[in-house]
């Protein structure tokens, strides 16, 4: 009596095994799927929590550009040559690979919340690329910054570093700074 329960026991199992390896395939099959459709657009509409954290990231992206700033002027100020040629190519290799991406949706220019914050980010994005000695590169950013505030001049951004200014003026201090530069 007990060798049909445990042969029972034993093709149920099998079958258990047997089907879950089929699904296995099936869910592979449409994983492949899913990964050819198009991706989701960049540009949809942030709220509640993926606005906080786009937010969060704007916030630490502009820190780090402070941080940055404040990097390239101590090297300079110490007249440290290789120390500014090693940060500048790490520098300008975190602008190509973290903030550009993040930058080359149009979506934080119209979400209130995150527009002073985007402003002040490609304001610091074409100080750095200007310190860089890539005025083409400052100057895409900049043609950037006033066709997506075309109209919003008298917003406030936080620079120069540590003021706040219109967004005109900082433009206006930008132009001078690189030709300055």
């Amino acid at each position: 009596m007990r060798r049909p329960q445990s042969c029972f026991w034993l093709s149920l199992a099998l079958a258990v095994l047997t089907g879950a390896c089929a699904s296995n395939d099936a869910a592979r099959e449409t994983s492949l799927d899913l990964e050819a459709a198009p991706s989701a657009d960049h540009n949809t509409p942030l709220g509640g929590v993926s606005l906080s954290q786009r937010k969060l990231e704007l916030v630490r992206t502009q820190a780090d550009l402070v941080h940055f700033m404040a990097t390239l002027d101590s090297l300079q100020l110490r007249r440290d040559q290789s120390g500014q040629i090693l940060f500048k190519g790490f520098v300008d290799e975190y602008l190509g690979t973290h903030v550009d991406p993040m930058l080359a949706t149009e979506m934080h220019s119209e979400q209130p919340e995150l527009a002073g914050l985007d402003a002040s980010i490609r304001l610091l994005e074409a100080e750095l690329l200007t310190k860089l000695r890539s005025p083409y590169r400052a100057q895409q950013t900049v043609d950037a910054l006033e066709q997506l505030y075309q109209g919003r001049e008298d917003m406030l951004v936080d620079w120069p570093i540590g003021k706040k200014t219109t967004l005109k003026k900082a433009m206006e201090l930008l132009e001078d700074e690189k030709w300055r530069g």
